[in-house]
């Protein structure tokens, strides 16, 4: 059905660039070329068939992304990486101390640095 329906708009295109937009009909009288009206009606059934195919990209399932593991790694810092000797990450608390909130929802690590939703102050 979708294969038709291509066609159909490559033979209106075709026909169009052969003869332009403007053609004189049988009997004479100059007017619009017909296959303009039939290729928009085909390409309105392409989109309708692609949309309930998901053959367009906005129809699409969108593929959930999967960070690698050394974007992981990455992200969670030197923290995460194993130590030498294999012995894994150390504690958080080692490397930031100890994190406490006050009334005003900042959060202090060990008292030196302070964080008010999310930025440091």
């Amino acid at each position: 059905m979708l294969a038709e329906s291509i066609e159909t708009y490559v033979a209106c295109t075709k026909d169009i660039r052969l003869n332009g937009l403007v053609v004189v009909h049988k009997n004479g009288v100059t007017g619009k070329n017909h296959h303009v009206e039939i290729r928009d009606k085909a390409l309105a059934r392409n989109l309708q068939i692609m949309n309930e195919l998901g053959l367009t990209p906005k129809t699409r399932e969108k593929p959930e992304p999967k960070p690698s593991a050394e974007m992981i790694a990455f992200l969670l810092g030197p923290a995460a990486m194993p130590r030498a000797y294999g012995e894994g990450p150390p504690p958080l608390d080692s490397i930031c101390g100890s994190v406490s909130s006050n009334r005003n929802n900042e959060k202090k690590v060990s008292g030196e640095v302070s964080y008010a939703e999310g930025h440091v102050v």
